[in-house]
């Protein structure tokens, strides 16, 4: 991995943490998933934060998301 591409991916964790700190405390609105499993807005939001920033930077990447599947194009925006 190159150094930009680490710097990138500091740059969208630390993006995406801000983002759950934020909700922190409001992780009320969640969503069930198979296996008993869930996922919160907060897990949403953050992962579309870190696609925005990734897609940003790559625009012509390709990109797999954990909770919100592939993704590819540009930039989007992540619900509030």
């Amino acid at each position: 991995m190159e150094k930009l591409d680490v710097a990138l991916a500091v740059r969208a964790t630390e993006a995406a943490s801000g983002v759950m700190r934020d909700q922190f405390r409001d992780l009320a609105t969640r969503y069930d998933k198979e296996d008993e499993d869930f996922v919160t807005q907060a897990d949403l939001a953050a992962g579309l934060t870190i696609l925005d920033i990734l897609l940003a930077a790559r625009p012509g990447g390709r990109f797999l998301a954990g909770e919100s599947g592939t993704h590819r194009g540009p930039p989007r925006t992540a619900p509030s």
